[in-house]
């Protein structure tokens, strides 16, 4: 009994960290770039000359620049940790178990990455409802294991916008 509390102390104080990429990056082609700029004109034209709300044209141009901007980014590593208290990323942002329902892990297609799974932390937050990391492939049973010992594992269905933004490899 007693080798027990203590292993279960030693399982408690212990801490994973891993480095990761903030999302994935898909190459962007020039037939993407060349896309994106086509539907925003378009959706500025009918905004702009059928609906005739200018407002809403310059939110579609300024959309337009954001995406592509936003899509030709490449992702900065991060080292995220988990460990008794909760799951830190970098020196920014601290989920402590109390905020968090549980957690998921989503193995993705092996098309878009063979090397990282993600975890998926259900926050108690309205506004940050999902988060999520990347984190290796290898390391899926260590985490999901030490995870266990403080908040449940939950399903996790992917949100057709997530599955909307593989699909253009955003």
């Amino acid at each position: 009994m007693k080798r027990q509390q203590e292993k279960n102390e030693v399982e408690r104080k212990f801490e994973l960290t891993w480095e990761a990429p903030e999302f994935l990056h898909h190459e962007k082609t020039i037939v993407w770039h060349a896309i994106v700029i086509l539907v925003g004109i378009i959706i500025f034209l009918i905004a702009a000359f059928v609906l005739k709300n200018l407002f809403f044209s310059l939110i579609i141009i300024v959309a337009t620049v954001l995406l592509i901007t936003h899509g030709s980014q490449h992702p900065h590593p991060i080292q995220p940790r988990i460990d008794s208290h909760g799951v830190h990323i970098d020196q920014h942002h601290f989920y402590h178990y109390d905020k968090l329902h549980g957690f998921s892990t989503y193995v993705m297609h092996p098309e878009i990455t063979k090397d990282y799974f993600q975890l998926v932390l259900h926050s108690k937050s309205r506004i940050h409802m999902h988060v999520k990391i990347f984190a290796p492939a290898k390391d899926l049973h260590k985490i999901r294991n030490f995870l266990l010992h403080y908040i449940p594992e939950l399903e996790y269905t992917e949100s057709l916008v997530d599955h909307l933004a593989h699909i253009v490899k955003f």
